[in-house]
């Protein structure tokens, strides 16, 4: 799911930074604001209903997609936050524009996009718990038995196992971000 979301979430959020392509930014982002102001639910759903099947990837191609906007934004404020000078000092030493993205805009804008990539998981996860209503298993198989048994133990089990997972996601982020990042912003 991540992978899915990094190869769809930076490469678009570089292209709607492109001067050819700026117009179209506020297009892709209010349709990405619509994928994630809808429920969770009701996003596994409609796909659950377009597709007619079940299991692991009717879970989770929407759910990579309904976390797609922190790393989409965050990819496209990372990279505009970068100061016009330094880009425009890559150009004045004869870098072309793929070298000034890969060696100064990116880099620069790698905390962000970490960031986004960060919030994204852990809103992944806890969407995650949901999968189980298209057959796509999870831990929300253990919170859903645990209710419809009375079995308040298992539910009780899977919901503490659902919120560790986030904080765990959440924290080992936190440990991307910090160790990831450009080595001068540190």
């Amino acid at each position: 799911m991540t992978a899915i979301v990094v190869l769809i979430g930076v490469p678009l959020g570089v292209i709607l930074t492109r001067r050819w392509a700026r117009f179209a930014a506020p297009f892709v982002l209010a349709l990405a604001n619509v994928g994630q102001a809808a429920p969770a639910i009701g996003v596994l759903v409609l796909f659950f209903l377009a597709t007619s099947s079940t299991g692991f990837w009717v879970a989770v191609l929407p759910i990579a997609l309904y976390s797609l906007l922190p790393v989409l934004r965050n990819t496209i404020v990372g990279i505009r936050q970068v100061d016009p000078t330094l880009v425009e000092a890559g150009r004045g030493i004869g870098m072309s524009p793929s070298s000034v993205l890969r060696r100064i805009e990116l880099p620069l804008a790698v905390p962000l996009i970490l960031a986004g990539l960060r919030t994204s998981l852990v809103l992944a996860v806890g969407t995650a718990t949901l999968a189980f209503f298209v057959a796509g298993g999870g831990l929300g198989v253990l919170i859903d038995t645990g209710d419809k048994l009375a079995r308040y133990s298992v539910l009780i089990v899977g919901a503490v196992l659902a919120m560790a997972l986030a904080l765990l996601v959440d924290w080992l982020g936190g440990l991307a971000e910090e160790f990831l990042g450009p080595r001068g912003l540190r």
